[in-house]
Order: structure tokens, then sequence, then C-alpha cells
């Protein structure tokens, strides 16, 4: 999961640096996904030690917390990118 939001993060980047995609603020909020998987993925490692049950509603919040925010971006994204499409058409 946390590649998966690195990987977009990227190319929302190499859009912005090929001016294909002009929202600067739509990567910056996607960083803050790949942060916030990364909590998860080690939150994650610290359960599998201490086997806490509060880490697992944590984790199961900060999911449902990332899943409302994914699609919300990815909508904003697709957006982004069919405005560039028809400027550049």
């Amino acid at each position: 999961m946390w590649e998966h939001k690195k990987s977009m993060a990227s190319r929302i980047e190499y859009f912005l640096k090929n001016d294909i995609l002009f929202q600067e603020g739509l990567y910056l909020k996607f960083i803050q996904l790949v942060k916030i998987a990364n909590n998860i993925r080690i939150t994650l490692l610290k359960y599998e030690m201490i086997k806490e049950s509060k880490l697992i509603e944590y984790i199961i919040a900060q999911l449902r917390f990332l899943e409302t925010e994914e699609e919300l971006l990815m909508t904003e994204l697709l957006e982004g990118l069919m405005k560039a499409r028809q400027c550049g058409a």
C-alpha cells in the first residue's frame, strides 16, 4: 500500500514537471497520503511485536481516513488530467 501511494506521488510529480498537470497542491496532498500509509506500515510492525489491540484500532481508523482522502484526491487528479487534455487538444 505504501509503495502504491509513493508511486502515485511520483507520477503526479512527473506530470507537474512536464507541464501535464498544474495542481501542485494535489501533489502535496498525495505526499500526506504517503506519510499516512508509512505510519500504518510502521504501526503494523509495532503491532507484530507487542500485540496491543489499540494499535489495530488506530490502523483501522487510519485506513478508513486514507480510503476517503484517496478517493477525493483521485477524483481531483482525474479532473485535472481531463482539463489538461482539453486545453492541449
